[in-house]
C-alpha cells in the first residue's frame, strides 16, 4: 500500500510539472514558437495522464507555434520552401485528430486550424488523398464560422494539389475563389496570381498569363515582398521564353539572380531556367556556363527533389544537343540516384 501511495504521489507530481510546462508553452507562443515546440515535445515524453482535450489543446498550440502568423513575408503554412531546412520536421501524433475532436465539441475555429495544420504536414510527406481531406475539411470548418482566410488557404492548397496532379482548369477554379477571399492579404493574393499564371501557362492561355503575372508582381512590389517578386519574375521569364521574347526573358532571369545570396539555393531555378533559355536560342557555350554554375548547387540537401530532376533533365537535354552520349549517361545515373534513391528509401 505504502509503495503504491508513493507511485500515485509521483504520478501526480510529473503531471503538476508537466502542466507547468504547457503554461509557460502557452506564454512563449507569440514571443519564442521555438521553445513553445521544444516544451511541448518534452511534456509529450513525460510520464504524465491528461485528459483528451488538452491533449488537443497541446497539439494545437505546437502546430500553431510552427505555422501561425508572426509578421513573416510570407505564412509558414502558404511557404513552399517552409520544410526546406527541416524536412523531418514532426507534429503531435494527434493533430490528425484534433480537427474531428474539435468539430465533434463544436469548436469549429479550433477545428479548422487543426485541419489546415495538419494537410499541410501530409502534404509535406505525399499523403496526398489524406492532405485534400484536410483541407477540405478546413474550408468546411472556416466556412461555418466565416473565416474566409483559412478557407482561401485551404482552396489555395488544394488548388496547388489539383495542377501537381495536371488538373489544371479545376486547379484554376478553386484559386480564383482562393484569390478573392484573401481579401486585403495581399501577399497572399500575389501567390494566387502567380499560381494561376502559372495554370494559364501550362493550359497555352499566354494572355491570362500575362494578366494574373501584372497582378502578382503589383501585388508583391506594393507590399515590399521581395521573395514574391522573384517568384513573379521567373514565371514572366518563362512566359516571355515561351513566347520566344527571349531578350526580356534574360532580363527578367538575370534580375532574380543579382538579387539573391551566392548560398541562396534558389539560384538553381534560375540557373536552370537561364540554362534552357540558351539552349532554346542555340547559345551552347552560354548554356554550359549557366549549367555549370546550376551543378555545384545540386549536392545542397535543401534542393528539392523536383528541382533537381528538373535540372538534371536540362542536363540530358543539352548533352543531346551537344552529342555527348556519355555525359547523357553518366547523368541519368544522377538522376536514379539523387532524385528516385530517396522516394525508396522512405
Amino acid at each position: 500500500m505504502v509503495l503504491l501511495l508513493l507511485a500515485l504521489a509521483g504520478c501526480d507530481s510529473t503531471t503538476h510539472e508537466a502542466r507547468r510546462m504547457v503554461r509557460r508553452a502557452e506564454q512563449l507562443a507569440d514571443t519564442l514558437p521555438d521553445s513553445t515546440v521544444r516544451l511541448i515535445d518534452s511534456v509529450l515524453r513525460m510520464p504524465a495522464s491528461f485528459k483528451e482535450s488538452e491533449r488537443m489543446d497541446m497539439a494545437l498550440l505546437q502546430a500553431e507555434a510552427l505555422f501561425g502568423d508572426r509578421g513573416q513575408e510570407i505564412s509558414p503554412v502558404m511557404d513552399d520552401d517552409f520544410f526546406d531546412d527541416r524536412p523531418n520536421l514532426s507534429t503531435s501524433p494527434e493533430l490528425e485528430r484534433a480537427a474531428d475532436y474539435y468539430a465533434g465539441e463544436k469548436e469549429y475555429a479550433k477545428a479548422a486550424h487543426a485541419a489546415l495544420y495538419s494537410g499541410f504536414v501530409q502534404q509535406h510527406y505525399d499523403e496526398k488523398e489524406a492532405a485534400m481531406q484536410s483541407f477540405k475539411e478546413a474550408e468546411q470548418y472556416g466556412n461555418i464560422i466565416g473565416d474566409s482566410l483559412t478557407m482561401a488557404r485551404a482552396e489555395y492548397k488544394m488548388g496547388k494539389m489539383l495542377l501537381d496532379e495536371y488538373m489544371k482548369q479545376d486547379a484554376l477554379d478553386i484559386l480564383k475563389s482562393a484569390e478573392l477571399g484573401f481579401g486585403k492579404n495581399f501577399a497572399e493574393r500575389s501567390l494566387a496570381e502567380n499560381l494561376m499564371a502559372v495554370c494559364h501557362l501550362v493550359l497555352g492561355d499566354y494572355e491570362n498569363a500575362e494578366i494574373c503575372l501584372q497582378n502578382s508582381l503589383s501585388f508583391a512590389e506594393n507590399g515590399h515582398y521581395s521573395k514574391l517578386r522573384l517568384k513573379a519574375l521567373n514565371n514572366y521569364a518563362v512566359l516571355y521564353q515561351l513566347k520566344g521574347d527571349y531578350t526580356k526573358a534574360l532580363d527578367c532571369l538575370k534580375s532574380t539572380v543579382d538579387n539573391l545570396e551566392i548560398s541562396d539555393t534558389r539560384r538553381v531555378l534560375y540557373y536552370l531556367n537561364l540554362g534552357d533559355l540558351y539552349v532554346d536560342k542555340n547559345e551552347m557555350d552560354s548554356a554550359a556556363f549557366y549549367y555549370h554554375l546550376l551543378e555545384s548547387y545540386l549536392t545542397d540537401q535543401n534542393v528539392k527533389v523536383q528541382t533537381k530532376a528538373s535540372a538534371y533533365g536540362g542536363f540530358v537535354a543539352f548533352h543531346r544537343t551537344s552529342r555527348r552520349q556519355c555525359h547523357v549517361i553518366a547523368i541519368l545515373k544522377g538522376i536514379r540516384k539523387e532524385c528516385f534513391g530517396n522516394t525508396c528509401e522512405s
